[in-house]
């Protein structure tokens, strides 16, 4: 018997040994899933970053190309006077606003500048050599060369400050029809004042620190161009595509890459959880064992130790009740039949059920049929021994949808085999709420409710696609307000800003449902007529908004008649472009020449 009893100690330390171990190796193999999911986390939200990156790149590089065009406007101008502007800085001060982001139009005739508009405050460029000037003779020379647009800087400028310069080498036929270099048609973007109109500002109401740079071709440094007031740390970056050069824009959350706390204590309360079963089921494995193999003279002690094991047992599973019912989610686990073999209270009352009715009901009756039928596939995957994570929408009783994330893990054996499936719902619609909300302001314009700039590049973008799939044609129509301008300077902004907004009312009450409207500028909006037979119908639906906006317009408290008109460019793909940047460019040239006769629409001409 002392024997005996000499020998009970050790066998008593086993079971604590063999649960330590068994709780060691769960919780260290649920650490290492816990890792695993937020890294994938993590590297959803840096995909999620890089798409808005790569679509404000794209807008950015859309935006430089528009407001560079303003060169061809010049060089236009400069062909149709045979080498002379007449009333340059009249004329340049109305191409100004057409073209956001351009600071100054600058006209070199043999290389040398003689006309800016606006003059002020650019005094000390007049009579500047660009040919002679040792810091920009190279790019000059390179535009001269090549024939084609150029873009040169960032750098200081003479007329101070810091900005890009695009030029375009002009050139004419002299009276032999002998082409020969005329001078050059330039542009200047001024920095950070250009920054707004490129649109990087919309990054920082995201929540995006960002850099704008480039390398210096001269000292291979790096060279800041544009930057949020925070510095972007371990970024995602993009190039933007910018004539003879490439800029970078670098993007990352002004507080960092950083993991949800929420799923990480979810899954770490689960991770406990599951490691805590784990070691208890083993030491009671190990208890069994060890009173199978006990001694008759011990059964009754044994018999005694056992009622006060299965109290134990019995207070133990009370507290882990008590402990699954307060978790932060709807947890269950069903077995290898999806039969219920435990959920806590958040998904009882979820689902109205109680915890006693619940155990034994198969998924089917838990979710209901139609539900089933759209998971089912999911439960047959983590039965196979692979982790899912999906989302659906679960109408409640009085009719109000929740957004629903499942995670379900396989419940896998010592054997390997799978037992069946653990399942932790949260409730995330108050997210997907906010998800939506934020994607609302990123593509929609906040004063008319329209497509803003980036998601009309979408828009476009998906109308080519479907126009070269089903080989039909679809029509832009540029549009640009006329007599806009004095309406804010003599009514005041509120009066321009309550415009606007009747302006998109009425154009949208002339299209179809099917079509996009969209504000892409202070007063230039477009129209995108998918799925056109004839330009006709393009034709129509120009004359009924020229004649809606031409109607007066009752503004402001005292409802005061204004009277504004709009002239509308057209182009047609893919008889005019077949990518979005060369349509918006023909619909544009077609506005231009709209212009010149207010009121009034043009087909895009080559």
């Amino acid at each position: 018997m002392n024997a005996m009893r000499s020998f009970l100690p050790g066998r008593q330390l086993r079971p604590f040994v063999v649960a330590l171990a068994v709780f060691l190796f769960a919780a260290a193999a649920a650490a290492s899933l816990i890792r695993h999911l937020q890294q994938d986390d993590l590297r959803e939200e840096r995909t999620r970053v890089s798409k808005l990156a790569g679509d404000q790149a794209h807008a950015l590089k859309g935006n430089i190309e528009r407001a560079l065009s303003a060169t061809y406007a010049l060089a236009a101008l400069v062909h149709q006077g045979h080498g002379v502007v007449r009333d340059f800085a009249a004329v340049a001060v109305r191409l100004l606003p057409l073209y956001p982001g351009a600071d100054s139009l600058q006209l070199a005739p043999g290389g040398v500048i003689r006309n800016i508009a606006p003059l002020a405050g650019n005094e000390r460029a007049i009579g500047h050599e660009l040919l002679r000037d040792p810091a920009l003779t190279g790019a000059a020379f390179d535009a001269w060369d090549t024939g084609k647009l150029t873009l040169d800087g960032p750098f200081d400028l003479i007329q101070g400050g810091v900005g890009a310069v695009g030029r375009l080498p002009v050139f004419l036929d002299d009276a032999k029809g002998k082409r020969s270099f005329w001078g050059f048609a330039s542009v200047v973007i001024r920095f950070p004042e250009a920054i707004e109109p490129f649109g990087l500002l919309e990054l920082a109401k995201l929540g995006l620190a960002y850099e704008l740079w480039r390398i210096h071709p001269a000292t291979g440094r790096k060279q800041i161009i544009a930057a949020s007031p925070t510095a972007p740390v371990d970024p995602v970056e993009r190039a933007v595509q910018v004539p003879n050069a490439t800029w970078t824009l670098s993007v990352a959350p002004v507080e960092g890459w950083r993991e949800n706390p929420l799923d990480f204590a979810l899954e770490t309360a689960l991770g406990l959880l599951f490691s805590l079963l784990l070691a208890y089921l083993a030491k009671l494995l190990v208890d069994l064992r060890a009173h199978e193999r006990g001694l008759e003279t011990l059964v009754a002690q044994r018999t005694a130790e056992l009622r006060m094991r299965e109290q134990a047992l019995r207070d133990s599973s009370e507290k882990l009740r008590v402990f699954a019912d307060n978790v932060p989610a709807m947890t269950v686990s069903w077995d290898e039949k999806l039969h219920c073999r435990f959920a806590n209270r958040p998904f009882t009352q979820f689902f109205g059920f109680t915890a006693e009715t619940i155990l034994g009901r198969h998924l089917r009756e838990v979710v209901g049929e139609e539900a089933y039928r759209e998971i089912e596939g999911y439960f047959e995957q983590v039965l196979r021994g692979d982790p899912v994570t999906y989302q659906r929408i679960r109408k409640l009783a009085h009719g109000e949808p929740r957004h629903l994330e499942v995670k379900l893990l396989p419940h896998v054996g010592d054997q390997g085999n799978i037992l069946g499936c653990f399942a932790v719902t949260t409730d995330i619609t108050e997210h997907k709420l906010t998800q939506e909300r934020i994607q609302r302001v990123a593509h929609n314009d906040s004063l008319t409710g329209l497509p803003n700039r980036l998601l009309f590049n979408d828009r476009l973008n998906q109308a080519i696609s479907l126009a070269k799939r089903d080989s039909r044609q679809f029509a832009l129509l540029y549009l640009d307000l006329d007599e806009f301008k004095p309406v804010n300077d003599t009514l005041g902004h509120a009066a321009g800003d309550e415009l606007l907004q009747a302006v998109a009312a009425r154009i949208r009450q002339q299209v179809r449902e099917s079509d996009t409207v969209a504000r892409i500028g202070g007063d230039e909006f477009t129209v995108i007529l998918p799925d056109i037979d004839q330009r006709e119908e393009a034709e129509t639906v120009a004359r009924k908004i020229i004649a809606a906006l031409a109607a007066p317009f009752l503004l402001g408290n005292q409802k005061q008649s204004v009277e504004i008109g709009t002239s509308i460019g057209i182009a047609v793909y893919p008889a005019d472009a077949r990518d979005a940047d060369a349509l918006i460019n023909a619909a544009d040239t077609a506005m231009y020449g709209a212009k010149q006769v207010r009121g009034s629409f043009r087909f895009y001409k080559a």
